[in-house]
């Protein structure tokens, strides 16, 4: 008699096979954040690449494609009228919105004013005018692990609602 499904125990095997590399996957990247790693913020190889991705879109409670929803703090300032999209880097899935969604009124430099930087950056680092003061990246350059564009704005998931939702991870 041929079984054309496995059988629980192989199931079981796979699944715990997929957790471990999962897990492996989230150590290097925890490790890849912190200044001196001889890898900071570089890109993953592809098969951690897949794990994390496929985990980080699994945790997003809103449509990956972009929608006009209002996206607002938890205490409920106002952050955007819609987004773009979200965009799944190596090092987590963050929210895109256009600088005419963004509510410009609503956030703020994280420093207070804008000076040419001493070194090479990436982004602002603004912050929502409020007392959550959740981060809000205004993209400058490209990055090598996700695609991010220069221009747009960037919130985490986890820091964003939609009513009383948070919108992921």
């Amino acid at each position: 008699m041929e079984f054309s499904q496995p059988f629980p125990w192989e199931k079981e095997k796979k699944t715990k096979e997929k957790e471990m590399i999962l897990e492996k996957a989230y150590k290097e990247r925890f490790a890849r954040e912190e200044r001196g790693h001889p890898r900071f913020y570089q890109p993953l190889s592809l098969d951690m690449q897949s794990v994390l991705h496929d985990d980080y879109r699994s945790r997003i409670s809103i449509p990956l494609t972009g929608d006009n929803q209002i996206l607002s703090t938890k205490s409920g300032t106002v952050i955007s009228h819609g987004y773009t999209r979200v965009v799944v880097g190596d090092y987590g899935a963050y929210i895109e919105m256009s600088p005419t969604q963004i509510q410009h009124a609503n956030i703020q430099d994280r420093f207070g004013k804008r000076n040419t930087p001493r070194y090479p950056i990436k982004y602002w680092w603004m912050v929502s005018r409020d007392h959550d003061e959740i981060k809000i990246y205004e993209q400058i350059k490209t990055v090598p692990y996700a695609d991010y564009k220069p221009g747009m704005f960037y919130a985490s998931p986890t820091d964003l609602y939609v009513g009383d939702l948070v919108t992921g991870l």
